[in-house]
């Protein structure tokens, strides 16, 4: 069976517990109650900087930082000039719970929080944000944190696990693929990928197999093999950063790379095809959204050409393109709807829920967000498809994107 590559489709481990509350001393309501409506409009990115999956938070503070320069030259949001602060939690859910609740502790309550690079740290977070009434972003994409009536100043933004897994369905359908492997990390992003995806498949009329493993592990061996087990006509295997290559590691060691495995859309937001071996990625496709195909300059518009130059003062564009887009894009979504509420915190929340496209449109990841009161996820309306399937191909991104042809 042969996975045909360009098919267009149109598009809680919450940490934070009672003890976890206690520690950091989440349900004290002290500090700040609300910004410096007459001073910077401040940024706090809390997030892990060291960890497994430090290179895609240093392109989330790339972006952000590039976004707040772009601001700041057109005159800064409402008049504001735009600051960014950076805060590592390690990739520690814990600790990201007690460091933002230090940053709260001010006299003033930041404009704008960028809630962690991983699922584990948002959710761990969203209780205290939603207790401050912080409007709060991330391109973690947990089930869990999209929920408004919990959590009504948080938006994440990307689509919810359920989309992409639909589009996944369609492609394996289209295959040929009637048994489907399906493997994913026992994380909360890794969990929400996995029920999206076995819902999905099996809406399409594809029998699956499913198989977890631990996100802490190296060799991926002994999961892998147990799947081969069941015989799948093809795998749809779910990995944020290293344990990408270690899913195609093993299943390379296992003699199975005649069977055709799928990287979810969180596979190709890291640097897979450059740090796995070529041999391991033979009969590999991967996910991605169109704002990761590549572009030469000619094809890139104005929004886009202006967010990559910004971005490249801070170094290359070496992760995926959607980690910089994503972050870039909820700092220009805030600042529009900062500016049509008025003021920042809950008038700006709601005004996310209905936004107008500003004069100018800067975001790029999507045409719009379609954020509404019912869902803070991004609900894409894409000129197009929303997602594309490519072939693995060894080597890096050339400005975070992927050469299909």
């Amino acid at each position: 069976m042969r996975l045909r590559m360009r098919s267009g489709m149109g598009r809680a481990l919450c940490v934070a517990t009672a003890g976890v509350l206690a520690l950091s001393g989440c349900g004290v309501d002290e500090g700040g109650t609300s910004s410096d409506a007459k001073g910077p409009y401040q940024v706090l990115m809390v997030l892990g900087l060291t960890g497994p999956v430090a290179g895609n938070a240093q392109a989330e503070v790339n972006a952000m930082k590039a976004g707040a320069d772009v601001l700041n030259r057109a005159g800064g949001i409402g008049g504001r000039q735009v600051q960014v602060k950076v805060v590592d939690t390690q990739t520690d859910p814990t600790k990201a719970v007690s460091l933002l609740q230090n940053e709260l502790a001010g006299d003033t309550l930041p404009d704008l929080v960028w809630a962690g690079v991983t699922s584990d740290e948002t959710l761990a977070m969203l209780p205290v944000l939603s207790q401050r009434k912080v409007l709060s972003v991330a391109q973690t994409a947990a089930d869990a944190s999209n929920d408004p009536a919990k959590y009504p100043y948080h938006f994440g933004m990307q689509p919810a696990a359920k989309v992409a897994a639909e589009a996944a369905a369609a492609q394996l359908k289209e295959s040929g693929a009637a048994r489907v492997g399906l493997i994913a990390a026992d994380s909360a992003f890794g969990q929400s990928t996995e029920e999206a995806s076995e819902k999905a498949f099996t809406a399409a009329g594809l029998q699956v197999v499913r198989e977890r493993y631990s996100s802490t592990a190296v060799d991926l061996t002994a999961p892998i093999q147990r799947l081969a087990a069941a015989k799948p006509d093809a795998v749809y295997f779910q990995a944020y950063g290293a344990p990408s290559t270690y899913v195609l590691n093993a299943r390379a060691k296992l003699g199975l790379t005649g069977t055709p495995f799928v990287g979810s859309l969180s596979v190709s937001a890291t640097n897979t095809t450059e740090v796995t071996p070529a041999a391991a990625l033979s009969g590999v496709s991967l996910q991605i959204y169109q704002v990761q195909e590549f572009k030469d300059e000619a094809q890139r518009s104005p929004a886009m050409k202006e967010m990559i130059a910004a971005i490249g003062k801070y170094g290359k564009l070496d992760q995926a393109m959607n980690l910089y887009s994503n972050t870039y894009d909820s700092l220009m979504l805030a600042a529009a709807a900062t500016e049509q509420a008025g003021a920042s915190g809950e008038p700006a929340a709601k005004a996310m829920e209905a936004l107008k496209p500003p004069s100018t449109v800067r975001w790029v990841t999507f045409d719009s967000y379609g954020f509404t009161p019912q869902s803070h996820f991004a609900v894409p309306n894409q000129s197009g498809k929303g997602y594309t399937f490519v072939e693995a191909k060894p080597g890096p991104a050339i400005d975070g994107m992927i050469k299909i042809s």
